[in-house]
């Protein structure tokens, strides 16, 4: 597939593609209702599993955005095998390799999306048959939700196949222990959303959703969390500041979490807990969404 550089109905993108002059909180027509942001950096066996998860969904009116933070051919290789039958629109944004900054990443797969709701997750995670379905029937402007996941082991990871993703039997690759920690979490959660503790309740990257409205009054991920895997905590301390409230999912095992070796920059970043912890907390990123789309020119 020729890399797009000119064109908005291709469906690659690299760190020089234009973006659109639509791209933003609203949302123009015929647009999909949800976006999958996809985060993903160099495991395209993983990834592989993922998209075909994805395939699998209850509803279609959605995207895929893989947000590439860098990867190599063999990532665009799966990504190009999926896009020649794949259901519902599959677009790959990617940039070059500088370490672990998947808050950047993520920023530029929103830039190119467009869709009215945002559900962010991993191209290590396998999502449920139900998973956008879940996410669109409980979201709403001013709320984010927040959900739960099950980390599969390296042996059941070597073990999951396509036909075991295309079936569903992967959801059935949770033990009743996970499945207790999963309602412990959630009614945590639950606990904290009533009384309105600060930076609770748990959220990680790969299961949460808000609209992209609310996205964008944030201004996105804080792309300052460079070489730090604070971005998502940091995204939830934010969204309180601005008034949005949590909504618990944590009981709902909702995506398979594959085993891997973690990225080795991920916690390069040693001032990144001080930053994190600062007292003058906006509720918007000083370098996020509109920073990045100034950097980039625009169709025209």
């Amino acid at each position: 597939m020729k890399m797009a550089q000119d064109t908005p109905t291709a469906t690659t993108f690299t760190a020089s593609t234009p973006a659109p002059v639509s791209s933003g909180s609203r949302v123009e027509g015929g647009a999909p209702r949800a976006s999958v942001l996809l985060s993903t950096y160099n495991h395209p066996d993983l990834l592989d599993l993922s998209l075909h998860g994805f395939a699998q969904q209850t509803v279609r009116d959605f995207e895929v955005i893989v947000c590439d933070d860098g990867s190599g051919p063999e990532t665009r290789k799966v990504i190009e095998k999926h896009q020649r039958d794949y259901p519902v629109p599959l677009v790959h944004v990617w940039q070059p390799d500088d370490g672990f900054h998947k808050s950047r990443a993520v920023n530029r797969g929103a830039l190119h999306s467009r869709g009215a709701y945002f559900i962010f997750s991993d191209g290590d995670c396998v999502p449920s048959r139900d998973f956008i379905q879940r996410h669109l029937e409980i979201g709403r402007d001013g709320y984010y939700v927040v959900a739960g996941f099950v980390r599969l082991t390296m042996p059941d990871t070597k073990g999951l196949t396509t036909e075991r993703v295309r079936s569903g039997d992967v959801e059935k690759m949770i033990s009743t222990r996970q499945r207790l920690e999963l309602v412990l979490t959630h009614w945590k959660s639950l606990f904290y959303i009533a009384i309105n503790k600060r930076r609770k309740p748990k959220i990680f990257g790969l299961n949460f959703s808000l609209s992209r409205a609310d996205f964008f009054r944030v201004n996105g991920y804080d792309e300052t969390y460079h070489n730090s895997a604070k971005e998502d905590s940091d995204l939830r301390n934010r969204m309180q500041v601005a008034g949005l409230r949590a909504i618990s999912l944590w009981q709902w095992p909702g995506v398979f979490h594959q085993d891997h070796p973690a990225h080795e920059q991920r916690i390069a970043w040693r001032e990144a807990h001080e930053y994190y912890n600062r007292r003058d907390l906006p509720a918007e990123a000083p370098v996020g969404l509109r920073e990045l789309q100034r950097e980039l020119p625009t169709w025209t």
